[in-house]
């Protein structure tokens, strides 16, 4: 009996062969325009804002707390900008920033999103995703970012928001995700062992203080907020001690 295929071997070998039979300049182009799924899709907008106090009592601690004032489901990615600049214009709090999400329908995922895109406190598009959430999605790996989309450097400091983006703490720099270059030479390596890399990789390495230490963490991108107001001088010191230790 003739043995049957593996059909997740094969979906491989395609993406690899498919990604990887290119010049650099081709894979450059893609990863500039990144590729995502075709699937069904609704959208939902989620608008953050803050205590409108000042800056001084709102940086008063190492730690704020943003908290969701909107929460919307459109079924376009227009509808939905459109949406998220018409509660921008018409909240009255201190905002802090805004998401667009695209959640998939009719699918199975083990990631709730597909895409996600940040808006800062004017509403202007910050950051967006490079690769698919889904790591499922064989044929879209994370190719690198451009280098106008690494917002930050080493030793900038940030806010870093939880996974609820209910609270955030400012963090310093110590590395940033891959540009296309270097993201193109990891895959090339990767692909002799049967991998490649995907939207966990797209991450910034940051110093923070956590329990009187500090700390090595991964952020991701989207997750990063430039300081709505000027950082206090004291933890601006702090962190960056932090960082020549490391």
């Amino acid at each position: 009996m003739e043995k049957a295929e593996n059909p997740t071997k094969s979906r491989q070998d395609f993406t690899f062969n498919k990604i990887f039979i290119m010049t650099f300049e081709e894979y450059k182009k893609l990863a500039e325009n990144p590729q995502f799924s075709d699937a069904p899709a609704i959208f939902k907008v989620e608008v953050y804002v803050i205590d409108s106090c000042g800056s001084k009592k709102y940086y008063r601690k190492t730690m704020s707390e943003p908290w969701k004032y909107s929460e919307i489901y459109c079924l376009t990615l227009e509808e939905a900008k459109q949406c998220l600049h018409n509660e921008m214009d018409r909240i009255g709090f201190e905002k802090y920033c805004a998401y667009i999400y695209q959640i998939p329908i009719n699918k199975s995922t083990n990631f709730p999103y597909d895409r996600t895109w940040l808006y800062d406190h004017n509403g202007n598009l910050t950051d967006q995703s490079y690769c698919p959430y889904n790591i499922n999605e064989e044929h879209f790996p994370f190719r690198g970012r451009p280098e106008y989309a690494i917002r930050f450097k080493r030793g900038d400091i940030v806010e870093l928001l939880n996974d609820y983006c209910d609270k955030s703490k400012f963090a310093i720099v110590y590395n940033t995700p891959p540009d296309i270059e270097t993201a193109y030479k990891m895959n090339n390596l990767l692909k002799e062992y049967g991998s490649l890399l995907d939207s966990t990789n797209d991450r910034y390495f940051l110093v923070y203080e956590a329990k009187k230490f500090a700390s090595i963490v991964e952020g991701d991108p989207l997750r990063l907020i430039k300081p709505r107001f000027e950082p206090p001088r004291n933890v601006v010191r702090y962190l960056n001690r932090c960082l020549q230790k490391q």
